[in-house]
């Protein structure tokens, strides 16, 4: 095993560490109630929380540190503030625990009612420091425009909105999509989100991974494909409130991308396989096996029932009917993301080392490529008040990038 291969695995295992404090959204929630320092506990559930957050804060520096002489390659500067970056989140997260604990100490010393303020105010600073430490310093894992207003979501599940925290969905979450007037989102909890307040509309076995609104039967629908190979079906029902509806289970591995075209649900899988199905009967098109060489990362539709989609083989492929090709791409790295105009006259691809690329789809060339962050890409759409596409980056910046 290489020396670099050896390095992307212990970052990859520490980087999977990172998520179990999973649990201490249930953990801590008996710490979190008004009169608990005047209680009888519980106190083991919350130590154990404390200890799965001191766990993910020493990961999280551990991922960094591990990665510091790959991304140092690229950039030093990039790769010190990535460090620093996660000792500060870290710093945060041990703030926050420190702060919960004390209120299970001062709980256990007996000192009753007289301590009901200081137990709100603990509690209010592991608020806070949840908020600017875990929910702001990450960087954005998804962004869309909605009306005049720009959304994004990040690794703690922070909804911004304009740039100010809107809501918390309490843990990282990896898509937004607009439908039937709500944006939602959703990620590792496995849960679809209400964006807006947090609400939780769904709760599924699997941690969610993209989504696609689309019309069918006169409804304005919602696919969201789970990390275990389902995708999801809502639709507006009672009250307008979205219901699950179907569950289609067409693949094994992570279902990374959704799009819908000319009566079409197009979909790309970790496995690199990629699949279409008819919206009207949830029935089979076609199926292919190996349509990357790597790992399929995203896809968007580009008109009249055809698609493109994108991975790590750095090849773009465009998809039309039975009729299938392939462009290699300007990219140094993996392709992340990317969107389509709403003429579907060109596409951007974003990938993990800051570029983008502007593919045209008339004269099936690639026409711009520049690179404005060091950090990876993360999401891109189409902003439709300004004409120009909008690329997030794992930096926490929002860059416009010229259709």
């Amino acid at each position: 095993m290489t020396s670099l291969r050896k390095t992307s695995l212990t970052a990859g295992v520490l980087y999977l560490i990172t998520f179990v404090s999973i649990p201490t959204l249930f953990l801590y929630s008996p710490v979190k109630e008004a009169n608990y320092i005047v209680g009888s506990g519980p106190d083991t559930q919350v130590l154990i929380g404390g200890l799965l957050e001191i766990i993910v804060a020493l990961a999280g520096i551990g991922t960094a540190v591990t990665l510091y002489p790959v991304v140092k390659r690229q950039n030093q500067g990039v790769a010190l503030g990535f460090v620093s970056m996660r000792t500060l989140e870290a710093a945060t997260i041990f703030a926050g625990v420190v702060s919960l604990l004390s209120v299970v100490t001062v709980r256990q010393a007996g000192a009753g009612t007289d301590a009901l303020v200081t137990g709100q105010v603990l509690t209010a600073q592991y608020h806070w420091t949840f908020l600017l430490g875990q929910a702001l310093l990450p960087g954005i894992n998804a962004v869309l425009q909605v009306a005049d207003h720009i959304y994004t979501v990040g690794d703690a599940g922070c909804v911004a909105i304009d740039g100010r925290p809107a809501a918390q969905m309490g843990s990282l979450c990896n898509f937004l999509v607009e439908a039937h007037g709500q944006v939602l989102t959703g990620g590792q909890l496995g849960r679809l989100f209400n964006a807006r307040t947090g609400a939780v509309i769904h709760t599924h076995h699997s941690p969610l991974n993209c989504g696609v609104a689309f019309e069918r039967r006169g409804l304005r629908c919602v696919a969201v494909g789970t990390y275990t190979g389902e995708v999801l079906i809502f639709e507006p029902g009672h009250d307008d409130q979205l219901t699950l509806v179907e569950c289609l289970a067409i693949y094994q591995n992570a279902v990374k991308g959704l799009s819908v075209s000319g009566g079409l649900l197009f979909s790309v899988c970790a496995s690199t396989d990629v699949a279409w199905h008819r919206l009207d009967d949830w029935s089979v098109v076609r199926r292919v096996t190996r349509a990357h060489e790597r790992i399929a990362n995203a896809c968007c539709d580009i008109g009249s029932g055809r698609f493109a989609s994108v991975g790590r083989d750095r090849t773009l492929r465009l998809w039309d009917g039975n009729e299938t090709e392939g462009f290699p791409s300007p990219h140094p790295h993996s392709v992340k993301c990317m969107a389509v105009d709403d003429a579907r006259t060109a596409v951007l691809t974003g990938c993990y080392g800051g570029t983008v690329a502007r593919f045209d789809l008339k004269s099936k060339q690639w026409t711009n490529v520049q690179r404005p962050t060091d950090s990876g890409i993360s999401s891109i759409t189409w902003d439709r008040r300004h004409g120009w596409f909008l690329a997030a980056s794992y930096d926490g910046a929002i860059y416009p990038v010229a259709a």
